[in-house]
């Protein structure tokens, strides 16, 4: 997939990247899908500047570690957000 193909029917400043699932994650894979992300972000070129997650236990620090070093802030949603 690329940004030309990208097709967006909310806004052309949101883009989803979806992440593969697995039924037990750990620590370290949460870490390598958000190194996955944010290597994808820069390779698109997307200037986010805002990552949203809700406060699940799987989002560990180095998650936000990941996208803080690339100047991404995370903001953790409410559970009915």
């Amino acid at each position: 997939m690329t940004t030309a193909s990208w097709k967006d029917p909310v806004s052309a400043a949101a883009r989803c990247w979806p992440i593969p699932s697995i039924t037990r994650p750990d620590a370290a894979w949460v870490t390598q899908q958000a190194r996955n992300a944010s290597m994808k972000k820069a390779e698109w070129n997307l200037p986010a500047t805002h990552l949203l997650i809700d406060h699940d236990t799987k989002f560990v620090p180095g998650f936000d570690a990941v996208f803080a070093a690339d100047g991404t802030e995370v903001k953790w949603v409410g559970p009915r957000a």
